[in-house]
């Protein structure tokens, strides 16, 4: 028998006794009572994660005034039935409609600084023909700068 005064669990104080095997047995279903409380909360956790997915699915059972019946709700409607003769007219207006433009930068100006030579280009949205003729260049405010060493 242990009589000191450092610390020392009770199955071993007590060995085989009545005591000893009480506190195994507490120490065992301590242990499987600290599973089963894990299992409870991972339990629950999936339950509050599945219920939070089915109320947002279009199939649950709360109803979302605010929201369309169409899937595809944040897409928003550029064409009606409605506007379509007035798009019609418009793209037999503009002769443009339909073409794309390509960007491209044009030379505007060259500077000369101490060692360094500055070039300013501008951009500009260039609509092509089917012949690859220009048909119109339209300016924008985007500039580019390239330097060089002399």
């Amino acid at each position: 028998m242990n009589t000191s005064l450092s610390f020392c669990f009770p199955h071993e104080h007590f060995g085989s006794t009545p005591i000893g095997h009480a506190y195994t047995v507490l120490r065992i279903a301590n242990k499987g009572l600290i599973r089963l409380k894990k299992a409870i909360c991972l339990f629950g956790l999936v339950i509050i994660i599945g219920f939070v997915a089915y109320s947002e699915s279009p199939d649950s059972f709360v109803r979302h005034n605010h929201e369309p019946d169409n899937m595809y709700s944040m897409i928003p409607v550029v064409n009606d039935l409605k506007d379509v003769e007035e798009v019609d007219q418009a793209a037999d207006k503009d002769p443009l409609a339909g073409i794309i433009p390509t960007l491209e930068l044009k030379l505007v100006d060259t500077q000369i600084e101490s060692d360094q030579i500055i070039e300013k280009y501008r951009q500009y949205e260039v609509y092509r023909g089917k012949d690859n003729q220009v048909l119109e260049s339209v300016a924008l405010d985007h500039y580019e700068y390239l330097k060089y060493d002399k």
